[in-house]
């Protein structure tokens, strides 16, 4: 069941980026500088790779007798997740590929993770 829940958040965290896919932009990318480190898109990111983190952590701890799968589980579903995002920016929406949101994600997915795994 928490399996099902996991791929329809994934489906649905998806369909805000797919209604950019029409619009073309023949404007440059942005400047490096111009992402910050803090702001609501950063706590966007943290948020988002929490929950997706622990969702998968929860499936993993519930599917494996290792105490640590659950921490690597959730730590490698999101940061797949994120940098599929970013490349997603990168490559079809023409923006900056951002290594702050990275950042962020990284910590939201530690955070979802390490709340599941005992390791």
């Amino acid at each position: 069941m928490q399996f099902k829940i996991l791929i329809i958040l994934l489906s649905l965290l998806g369909l805000p980026g797919c209604a950019t896919v029409a619009k073309t932009t023949s404007q440059p990318a942005p400047h490096p500088m111009s992402d910050p480190w803090v702001g609501q898109d950063k706590v966007y990111h943290a948020l988002a790779s929490a929950a997706i983190a622990r969702i998968a952590a929860l499936e993993a701890d519930r599917h494996s007798s290792s105490k640590c799968a659950p921490l690597a589980v959730g730590l490698v579903v999101t940061l797949s997740a994120g940098t599929a995002k970013e490349l997603y920016d990168r490559d079809v929406r023409k923006t900056l590929f951002s290594w702050r949101d990275m950042f962020w994600n990284t910590f939201g997915a530690l955070l979802g993770s390490l709340s599941v795994s005992s390791c």
